[in-house]
């Protein structure tokens, strides 16, 4: 039988899911099982930065933050 977590994906000013995962699973499972593309957004886990490889744990926050673009 395999143990699952639950983590939470949110897309700032969207959408809030929580997603229930293998324990191996990654953010990258965890933003496809929400059904959300990280394409213009910056992705964090537990606040900090993130590449999308990391493994996820239950009870962490995946959060979406539409990426600022700036220059001159």
């Amino acid at each position: 039988r395999a143990i699952m977590q639950f983590v939470k994906v949110a897309q700032l000013g969207k959408t809030v899911k929580e997603v229930s995962l293998d324990t191996d699973a990654t953010v990258a499972t965890a933003l496809e099982a929400a059904e959300l593309r990280s394409a213009g957004f910056e992705v964090r886990l537990n606040g900090a930065p993130c590449a999308g490889t990391e493994k996820t744990r239950s009870g962490d926050i995946i959060t979406l933050v539409p990426q600022i673009k700036g220059g001159h």
